[in-house]
């Protein structure tokens, strides 16, 4: 029951909790569900993978672990961002991912070229803050895009 709970807090943002009937359907992604969804479920394993950077490693591994979490997050969220804003400007859902993509791809590339990082925190640690940030992301998209019922390809009127 309390797992329940506590699966329902981190799963369901307050407005499927208490205005809408959960699994209730919709003609849109539900990109501010799959937000909230990426936001609250990325906090347990930053604070176990920042917790263990900071044992191994001390200050220089949290830092890294931090830093790569959070160049994936930051990512996420601007890809978000512009989907919500494509959509806003009826744009269509295809290209309003390409438009994501777009952004996505060109923040991580310049990031990744131009920004320094110092040798102190350029080790292992940001790359499994990075990877641990990209499947945790990739994982709830996956199952909240299993779990929607697009009416576009019901049989019955």
């Amino acid at each position: 029951m309390i797992l329940q709970k506590v699966k329902n807090l981190l799963w369901y943002p307050p407005s499927e909790r208490k205005g809408r009937p959960l699994g209730s359907y919709s003609r849109t992604f539900p990109w501010k569900t799959l937000y909230y969804r990426v936001s609250v479920c990325s906090i347990p394993p930053l604070l176990l993978g920042v917790t263990g950077a900071l044992i191994v490693r001390g200050p220089s591994g949290l830092a890294g672990f931090m830093l790569g979490f959070l160049i994936i997050y930051i990512c996420f969220t601007l890809g978000v961002l512009t989907v919500l804003g494509a959509t806003r400007l009826r744009v269509g859902i295809p290209q309003a991912l390409v438009c994501a993509y777009v952004v996505k791809a060109s923040l991580m590339g310049v990031v990744l070229l131009t920004v320094p990082i110092p040798e102190n925190i350029k080790h292992g640690w940001t790359l499994a803050g990075a990877i641990i940030g990209a499947v945790l992301w990739l994982s709830i998209e996956a199952i909240t895009i299993n779990n929607i019922r697009i009416l576009y390809f019901d049989s019955e009127p």
